[in-house]
């Protein structure tokens, strides 16, 4: 196969790549120049959601900051007070009500 004149440029051009090149073991670079996105390029379009998607997650952590400091100042002891007085103004009340309500015949 090296001796074929089919190959032979083959060959000849791999091997002056070899010599002439810093091999990518040695820090050598595997290609020329900085690589380049598109700007239509579906990687561009995926970083550009990313991006979205990270300004979303910081106002929605904002928002449970928030929440969580609401819950800190919610009551955390809850007290019954059992006034007999007010239960018997309530049922004078309902009295009355029911009293005034009634159709007189």
């Amino acid at each position: 196969m090296l001796r074929s004149p089919k190959f032979a440029n083959i060959f000849g051009y791999l091997e002056a790549e070899r010599r002439r090149a810093t091999p990518f073991a040695m820090g050598g670079p595997t290609a020329s120049g900085a690589p380049q996105i598109p700007q239509a390029s579906s990687a561009t379009q995926d970083l550009q959601q990313f991006m979205v998607m990270i300004e979303q997650f910081g106002e929605m952590r904002e928002v449970m900051e928030d929440i969580r400091d609401l819950l800190e100042a919610w009551p955390q002891h809850l007290r019954v007070i059992n006034d007999p007085r007010d239960i018997l103004d309530g049922v004078r009340v309902l009295n009355e009500i029911e009293a005034d309500s009634r159709i007189n015949r």
